[in-house]
């Protein structure tokens, strides 16, 4: 099965995104700087609600407009372009190289495109879990396990171990780092 034969297959269409990473970079700069000019204020003890909003107003609005086209491009590749890394129906998922019944999915398992398997940077990967093989979807967006989640009810979707700790590790990085600088000083 060839990936045009996945154009003609009815179903939800799961195509490869590229406006994602751009949309979640300029939404996570714009609550980390929030962040940051909230924690700098409170810790240097100048903390006032009216002056931290005239502070980060400008900056989300900027952030916000600079989003929307994003926004918008992403919800035409989610529509219209982009390769389709799979499609799926009530059925089960058509990828690439053949067909998956939900009865023989096991689990489905999303590993984070900045960790990779190999600790580098990678394409996200989706690696779908029978009872014989292993089916890996390259470049396979988040949203394959909403939708696969939602279709086949009774499939275990997971956040592979690898990206789990991946991201709680930033996660104490971004939020310490106020802190860290603020006893350097």
């Amino acid at each position: 099965m060839k990936n045009d034969s996945l154009q003609d297959r009815e179903g939800v269409k799961i195509r490869r995104q590229f406006f994602n990473g751009m949309i979640f970079n300029i939404l996570a700069v714009m609550l980390y700087g929030c962040y940051l000019v909230l924690t700098v204020k409170l810790l240097i003890g100048k903390f006032s609600i009216i002056d931290y909003f005239n502070k980060i107003k400008i900056f989300a609005l900027v952030c916000v407009i600079a989003v929307i086209p994003f926004i918008v491009l992403s919800a035409l590749n989610r529509r219209r372009f982009g390769e389709i890394i799979c499609v799926i129906n009530e059925h089960g998922l058509y990828y690439e190289n053949g067909f998956l019944y939900w009865s023989n999915i096991d689990k489905i398992e999303y590993t984070t495109p900045v960790i990779g398997k190999h600790l580098h940077y990678d394409h996200c990967c989706v690696d779908i879990y029978t009872k014989s093989k292993r089916v890996e979807l390259i470049c396979a967006p988040l949203y394959l396990l909403f939708v696969a989640k939602r279709v086949g009810k009774n499939v275990k979707i997971k956040l592979s171990k690898e990206s789990k700790w991946f991201v709680i590790i930033l996660a104490l990085i971004f939020l310490a780092f106020p802190f860290l600088v603020y006893i350097a000083y």
